[in-house]
């Protein structure tokens, strides 16, 4: 059984605009967690959680006061234990469809296609989103948290 989904890349932000905005959130003073499972990307200078399975990602993520990723189970298990979030959609699947307007969900601009395959629309929408409009987005949660 492969590992991801054939739409995986569909919701893939690129690697070096989370490093950004962790980095952004680190010197912020925000404590910055990534979760990992099984392989992937490991992003510089925030903590590493080991989640062996879904259910411990989303114990984990209840105690979070944001999650930033994108559409898929995580975004989902956040508004389950109502943790905000910014969900990077792009332009697979819409908001309207799978977001919770608790969160701020961002295109890029994109109207959604749902390709099940890698598509040059989908990663051009995922491209579209901008580290200063995720940084925007994380703060404004975040100051409500503080509040």
């Amino acid at each position: 059984m492969p590992e991801f989904k054939t739409v995986s890349p569909n919701k893939q932000w690129p690697t070096v605009r989370y490093d950004k905005v962790a980095k952004l959130l680190l010197k912020s003073g925000y404590d910055v967690v990534q979760f990992v499972f099984k392989s992937g990307h490991i992003i510089p200078g925030v903590r590493q959680i080991k989640t062996p399975s879904f259910r411990h990602a989303v114990a984990a993520l209840a105690r979070a006061s944001l999650y930033i990723g994108p559409e898929g189970g995580l975004h989902h298990a956040s508004a389950a234990v109502s943790v905000p979030a910014v969900v990077l959609f792009g332009g697979f699947i819409p908001p309207r469809i799978t977001g919770y307007d608790t969160h701020t969900n961002l295109t890029g601009g994109a109207v959604a296609c749902g390709s099940l395959h890698a598509c040059g629309h989908c990663k051009a929408a995922m491209e579209a989103i901008t580290v200063p409009e995720v940084m925007g987005a994380a703060r404004a949660h975040l100051e409500k948290v503080t509040a």
